[in-house]
């Protein structure tokens, strides 16, 4: 009896010793977990390219390394270059506030609403705090690239070995998943479906929405177009919003300052081809067919991955909730077919 005890006792503190130590690695990995999360969705969207590369030179090291040294150099520039011109677009327009005319739209908002309110001073501070928001968050951007290395050096030190060696690592996660084969099969091929519909079609989107903002700016003759068309290209990400929380403002500005041909314009261009073709269609073509996420989870991922996350949670976070249904999908079916 004692030693059956003891043997317990035993099981017990191996138990506790086991869960203290889950709990240490996790607060040890904790202030890289975004880093691996980021590593992990680089080398999926990544792994066709190295794929290739490694079928031709026949060396996965050298593969693996030229492949990661690509991506480094595709994400960090155009970062650096476009959080450089947002910097300088907004310290642009914070600097100006005190030259532009605020009084005369103020008035004939007036005019046209009958209320009497101060609106060319709620623009004015309007305008002043959401400049003041992007020169914080390009200053942080440039920043985090200089500063941050650790966390950039995490990500792709994780995506070059994740690249060489994530084949028997795959394989070592699939045996230890207890899943029948075929459900296996659903949620690697789900996941990998879905890291790709969310990165590359949200990418392909963002891009998309920030060239088609620029020409309606362009030819309108807006200010600072390009820091408008960032912040487009950014709402692109956000369902239901999106770029008409930029654009609706601007074309009733135009309207109320006297220029209502360039506010029509800007109604019907970004109406027809951003709100209505690359919002809807587009995005379906892009994400929906592939990643397939319903909006509420998107926009409760997308917003929740970014307080959790930082910038990167635009994808982890409706990623995550993502395969979480495509898990719970799974566990019904099972469910229902051990009732049959």
């Amino acid at each position: 009896m004692a030693a059956i005890r003891f043997k317990d006792y035993g099981k017990l503190l191996f138990l506790i010793a086991f869960i203290a130590f889950i709990y240490a690695s996790y607060k040890i990995a904790s202030p890289f977990l975004g880093d691996i999360l980021a590593g992990i969705v680089l080398t999926i969207v990544a792994y066709p390219l190295y794929n290739k590369l490694k079928n031709k030179i026949k060396k996965q090291t050298l593969s693996a390394f030229l492949v990661t040294l690509f991506i480094v150099l595709l994400i960090i520039i155009p970062t650096f270059f476009f959080a450089n011109t947002l910097l300088h677009e907004a310290i642009t327009i914070h600097n100006s506030i005190g030259e532009i005319d605020f009084h005369t739209p103020s008035e004939r908002l007036k005019e046209l609403t009958g209320l009497n309110i101060e609106f060319d001073r709620y623009l004015q501070e309007t305008i002043k705090e959401a400049s003041g928001i992007f020169i914080q968050s390009s200053t942080n951007i440039i920043r985090f690239l200089a500063t941050g290395f650790i966390h950039v050096f995490m990500t792709f030190f994780i995506m070059f070995f994740l690249l060489r060696d994530g084949k028997k690592l795959l394989k070592a996660i699939k045996g230890s998943i207890p899943l029948a084969a075929h459900q296996k099969a659903r949620l690697f091929k789900g996941t990998q479906d879905l890291i790709n519909g969310i990165f590359l079609g949200f990418l392909a989107l963002g891009i998309a929405e920030f060239i088609a903002a620029l020409i309606g700016f362009y030819i309108v003759g807006i200010p600072n177009p390009l820091l408008w068309s960032l912040i487009i290209a950014i709402f692109a990400y956000i369902p239901l919003l999106g770029p008409a929380i930029v654009w609706v403002p601007a074309a009733i500005y135009l309207f109320i300052n006297g220029n209502v041909g360039e506010a029509i314009f800007i109604v019907v261009y970004f109406a027809a081809v951003l709100s209505f073709y690359m919002d809807n269609i587009l995005r379906a073509q892009l994400i929906g067919k592939t990643a397939k996420i319903h909006p509420i989870v998107s926009l409760i991922g997308i917003f929740g991955g970014i307080l959790l996350f930082g910038i990167i949670g635009l994808i982890i976070g409706p990623l995550i909730l993502s395969l979480f249904v495509l898990v719970y999908k799974l566990y019904m079916e099972e469910n229902d077919n051990t009732k049959i």
